[in-house]
């Protein structure tokens, strides 16, 4: 089921997402071979306020369920490369961040200082370590939330029951562009499109 609701708000937004899953690799001038590191489980922006949101990279090695519809975890870092530009003309980059297995191969990072009721574009890099290749996840977005004293529009989405078949709404929702899409999971695999081709597909996940 999908719902869209356009309310008034003189606070900011507190939570924000968008799942994401396009992944492109890119070389670093290290020459030695490395195993690809993807985010499989995709890219996930949430806690955002009209300044600030959390990008939480899962690091994995593969891009896709195995047979057990499981996305398998690896260990690495992870960075943010963000920007009000689509075309990363001007951007900033965050440190490296550990992605271990007792976070379950996630690392959570702080993206502070933004513009409010702005769409932020944002890459992962990834790495094994300092001394391995860099894999460059595709672009992701996300909108921070009006300031607290806008009394601005929201349009966002709420959605549920995605376990099942129900991928022609997924267009609607994507032509209707909300500012932030709400998702629910049920215990079991789900797959959510969503815009610029992302899919959120790591079960057993509540956002």
């Amino acid at each position: 089921m999908m719902k869209s609701f356009k309310i008034n708000r003189n606070t900011g937004m507190g939570f924000a997402i968008c799942a994401s899953l396009l992944i492109s690799a890119c070389q670093s001038d290290q020459s030695e071979p490395t195993s690809p590191i993807y985010l499989g489980s995709g890219g996930k922006a949430g806690e955002v306020t009209d300044t600030s949101a959390v990008v939480l990279a899962r690091l994995t090695s593969a891009d896709s369920q195995d047979k057990n519809l499981l996305i398998p975890g690896t260990e690495g870092q992870a960075r943010i490369i963000y920007s009000t530009d689509a075309e990363f003309k001007s951007s900033k980059t965050t440190n490296w961040f550990d992605a271990v297995e007792y976070t379950d191969y996630a690392a959570q990072i702080t993206l502070s200082d933004l513009a409010p009721k702005t769409r932020q574009y944002y890459k992962v890099e990834m790495r094994a370590d300092e001394n391995s290749k860099t894999f460059t996840s595709g672009r992701k977005s996300f909108k921070t939330a009006p300031a607290a004293d806008d009394d601005a529009a929201v349009h966002f989405q709420i959605t549920t029951g995605n376990t099942y078949d129900v991928s022609p709404s997924y267009l609607t929702m994507v032509e209707q562009d909300p500012d932030f899409r709400a998702l629910w999971h049920a215990p079991q695999p789900a797959v959510f499109r969503c815009q610029e081709s992302c899919q959120l597909r790591r079960p057993n996940h509540r956002v």
